[in-house]
């Protein structure tokens, strides 16, 4: 499809470079005599050569906008934008240009341009180019901007759904494709938008899933079962992106160019790449802060029941682990190691690689409620006293 549109933009450079020499070599050959006889030929095979030579270029430039463009938007969109290209052209024929024919080829217009009526030609020439110009770019813009109120249309039409995408494209790496819980957030909705995966993510989950490694050839192999699913179960808004940067080796430097490039958004677990990436001035999607942000929240004066599974890096601390990983530090509780310990939360430690809770050993149980196998709780009730103090 890009190549016909190649071929097409072209032969119109080409075409548009011959009529526009030609024009001009017979508008009054006196006032071209350096090329001898024959100017309108010479000038059609100089002005063709030219325009073949720039929209040869042209075209090469606008099919890489076109391919950028269409990944930005989405093909629903783009194909919207080419629609609206169709009507302007159309509607710059009818409404402009013809009307203005018919004015260039009245006598009296001729008659009162004395010495000056060699230029009409040119303006026969020109005008028609300017005036579809501006009539593609018009209808290109006009129903892009407006491209969410087309698709609905279209889609009411035909009684189908619509394109679900707000414009926002997301990339994936490989951290969050095997970590495996982009699939659950994507499925439930919360996020939305065209989410790409680089081919450059996709060759080094091949390359984990090819790995010598036991470890790492599952977790490659299940990172390619996930994004299968992805994409299976996406109905389009999941798709391969192939564009690579070959002068950049490193994977996350190459994803970091990618959004730069393409205005988009990273999707991570990785705590490096999320700050390289911050640095660079590229929006992040850690699906750690997410994590962390739904978690149970816990303030100072909670209590928790807490199993103490080893001892700590500093003098008589323990250390336990709620149900989603969350580590507890609780100080004094070594003399509780392999035992169920009540504990009160001190302070909360809150980062995207994760989070910290530091703790207390309490002096009494209190009534707690459990929310846990691994033997911890929460007594939200039984602090009422801490919390009044506190304010």
């Amino acid at each position: 499809m890009m190549a016909l549109i190649k071929a097409v933009c072209v032969m119109f450079g080409t075409i548009l470079g011959v009529a526009t020499g030609y024009v001009t070599g017979n508008l009054n050959p006196e006032y071209i005599n350096a090329l001898g006889s024959n100017t309108d030929i010479k000038l059609a095979a100089i002005m063709g050569g030219l325009g073949y030579l720039i929209f040869s270029i042209l075209a090469r430039e606008l099919s890489e906008w076109f391919a950028v463009w269409k990944e930005k938007i989405g093909i629903h969109t783009a194909l919207i934008g080419a629609l609206g290209a169709v009507i302007g052209l159309v509607i710059s024929n009818l409404l402009v240009l013809l009307p203005m024919m018919f004015l260039f080829n009245m006598d009296g217009l001729r008659e009162n341009m004395g010495d000056f009526v060699y230029v009409i030609p040119l303006f026969k020439v020109f005008i028609p180019l300017l005036v579809n110009l501006l009539g593609l770019y018009v209808g290109i813009s006009v129903l892009v901007k407006n491209h969410r109120e087309m698709l609905s249309f279209i889609a009411n039409f035909f009684g189908k759904t619509t394109d679900k995408s707000d414009g926002t494209i997301l990339l994936l790496d490989s951290s969050a494709i095997i970590d495996g819980r982009i699939l659950d957030i994507y499925s439930t909705g919360f996020m939305s938008g065209r989410i790409l995966v680089p081919r450059f993510v996709l060759s080094e989950l091949q390359l984990i899933a090819d790995s010598s490694d036991e470890m790492k050839r599952t977790r490659g192999r299940r990172g390619l079962d996930i994004l299968n699913s992805l994409i299976n179960g996406s109905e389009g808004e999941v798709a391969v992106y192939q564009k690579d940067f070959e002068k950049i080796k490193d994977v996350d430097a190459k994803l970091v160019e990618l959004a730069k490039f393409l205005g988009a958004r990273i999707v991570t677990t990785d705590f490096n790449l999320n700050k390289v990436a911050e640095i660079e001035g590229v929006k992040v999607l850690n699906v750690n802060d997410l994590a962390n942000a739904i978690k149970p929240a816990f303030i100072p004066g909670d209590k928790l029941i807490i199993a103490i599974v080893k001892e700590g890096k500093d003098q008589d601390q323990g250390v336990g682990y709620m149900n989603d990983g969350t580590m507890v530090v609780v100080d004094g509780a070594k003399k509780n190691l392999g035992q169920q310990a009540n504990v009160v939360v001190k302070s909360v430690l809150q980062t995207s690689a994760g989070r910290m809770i530091f703790a207390d050993v309490a002096d009494s149980p209190g009534r707690e409620q459990r929310v846990g196998d691994k033997g911890e709780s929460v007594n939200r009730n039984s602090n009422q006293k801490y919390r009044r103090k506190s304010r």
